[in-house]
């Protein structure tokens, strides 16, 4: 009997053996490694670099001035919507060239005359748009002493109404006439005590819109047709309103419309032409002109011209005096994207530098 049972047992173990063997799982395939293309995923498009900044071509530049040793400004907006009615600010840099975008600002819009302020202070004087008179100030607030204009047929001009003279020992008077505004006067009085010093019409023709103020101790007075391109504009002696000298002497190309100058020493004065076509230094003590400098060359060509012209704007563009001493010109409309930096004494072009433009569109 008990060799039966060691042979159960036997085959027992060896069906327990089997069993197990078939029962093992099998051991998993070793993973492919993924190709580079796999491991990197889908292709990732590179980011398009930005097109450099520019500026609208032929910009009419709007509230441009001097930032430090770079000129801010703006481009007029055509569209009525437009933010502050301007599209885009920007700073050209002068010493590097460099064009950056600069908030636009918010703009108030022109108020009408009945939202006017009642008082338009200057330097010694107070402009009282109820009273229509101007008044003196011996402090701040303390404006007492009404100027005599010497007719009563005379009012204060509501914009550019007055000046007082670098000394401050003198105050002009912008008037016309109430029953016939296109009648221009300009009187001066002694700061001092008052007293009318020189009074004189100064519109002729057709130039009855504009009126005088002070460089230095000079009287300049501009005028024009209550519009551009042309204008008319000469020196004055202060005490007796005779002229002095034509704005930038006897050149008939020097378009005097809307007069702008900064003085740059000695009684010298630098005065740009409208539209910035070129630029006059003159003595305004004695009117006579020192220098000129042609900026014409800023412009493009007019080629249906015979002889050639240039495309020169009849006003626009920007002026100014920078802390180095040196002047700016930055023309707008046909020559904008030119800038000319001068030198002050000897009245010449230093450098010129170009504002990145946009391409013309199609």
């Amino acid at each position: 009997m008990r060799a039966p049972i060691a042979r159960t047992a036997a085959l027992a173990a060896l069906s327990l053996t089997l069993f197990a063997c078939k029962s093992a799982p099998e051991p998993a395939p070793e993973p492919t490694p993924p190709t580079p293309e796999e491991a990197s995923g889908p292709p990732v498009a590179a980011k398009p670099t930005p097109a450099p900044l520019c500026a609208p071509p032929g910009a009419t530049l709007e509230q441009p001035r001097l930032d430090g040793d770079g000129v801010f400004f703006c481009t007029y907006a055509s569209d009525p919507d437009a933010e502050g009615n301007y599209s885009r600010c920007f700073r050209f840099d002068l010493a590097t060239s460099a064009l950056a975008a600069r908030p636009v600002p918010k703009v108030a819009e022109p108020a009408d005359a009945q939202d006017a302020p009642p008082t338009v202070d200057g330097e010694g004087w107070r402009y009282d748009r109820g009273a229509q008179a101007v008044f003196l100030c011996s402090a701040p607030g303390e404006c007492k002493k009404k100027l005599d204009l010497g007719s009563k047929k005379l009012a204060p001009l509501e914009y550019g109404t007055a000046d007082t003279s670098a000394s401050g020992k003198l105050v002009l008077v912008n008037a016309a006439e109430r029953d016939a505004g296109e009648n221009v006067w300009v009187i001066v009085f002694d700061r001092a005590t008052g007293k009318r010093v020189a009074k004189k019409k100064v519109s002729f023709d057709s130039y009855i819109c504009g009126g005088a103020r002070f460089v230095g101790e000079t009287v300049l007075v501009g005028l024009d047709v209550c519009a551009g391109p042309g204008g008319a504009a000469w020196l004055a002696k202060p005490t007796t309103l005779a002229k002095l000298a034509e704005l930038g002497g006897k050149d008939d190309a020097f378009n005097t419309y809307a007069p702008l100058g900064v003085p740059i020493g000695d009684g010298l004065w630098a005065f740009r032409s409208s539209g910035l076509g070129s630029v006059v230094v003159q003595d305004v003590t004695t009117g006579k002109v020192a220098r000129k400098v042609d900026l014409s060359e800023l412009f493009p060509l007019i080629p249906d011209y015979d002889p050639p012209a240039r495309d020169l704007p009849p006003d626009g563009g920007f002026f100014g005096q920078l802390p180095s001493g040196e002047l700016v010109a930055v023309p707008d409309g046909t020559g904008f994207g030119h800038v000319a930096v001068l030198d002050a004494k000897a009245t010449r072009v230093v450098r010129r530098l170009e504002i990145p433009v946009c391409p013309e569109a199609n």
